[in-house]
């Protein structure tokens, strides 16, 4: 068996330094340009489930989840959100001292920054917390795909 690893580890090692010679004497050891933001931002939110799709209409309808010729693209995982209420809080959810766990949807879309601000004016109108946490993640070039004719 041991006999065996050592020649694994050879194989993977004889690859790599085939590879780095193959990359250096191939010019792919320059430099990568710098990423540059786009126009875009991914915005995440979580909502509890009962609320997600209340909260997915009010982004797309706002503008959000514009991605070529298509609209309301969004994407949802599910979870479990958990928060306790503290003195002077007004839950929608739950109450005050004691821990709350709630079925959320995690949603998940990208926006353009000229419409970013309407966008989460809607998110926070349609969204049932009174504390609404979103998250704003920038959106590089490289990492757009453009669509073909």
């Amino acid at each position: 068996m041991l006999a065996y690893v050592a020649s694994v580890a050879v194989m993977i090692l004889f690859l790599f330094l085939t590879f780095f010679s193959f990359s250096y004497s191939h010019g792919l050891e320059q430099e990568i340009d710098p990423l540059k933001q786009s126009n875009y931002v991914t915005i995440v939110i979580t909502v509890p489930e009962s609320h997600a799709d209340a909260v997915r209409e009010a982004m797309g309808r706002a503008g959000a989840g514009k991605v070529g010729n298509y609209s309301y693209c969004s994407y949802s995982s599910k979870g479990i959100g958990r928060f306790m209420p503290n003195k002077g809080s007004h839950p929608s959810v739950g109450k005050e001292k004691f821990l709350e766990e709630v079925i959320e949807e995690r949603i998940e879309t990208i926006c353009s920054k000229d419409i970013l601000e309407h966008v989460l004016e809607e998110i926070k109108k349609a969204h049932p917390y009174e504390e609404t946490v979103i998250d704003i993640y920038p959106v590089y070039e490289m990492g757009q795909k453009k669509a073909r004719g």
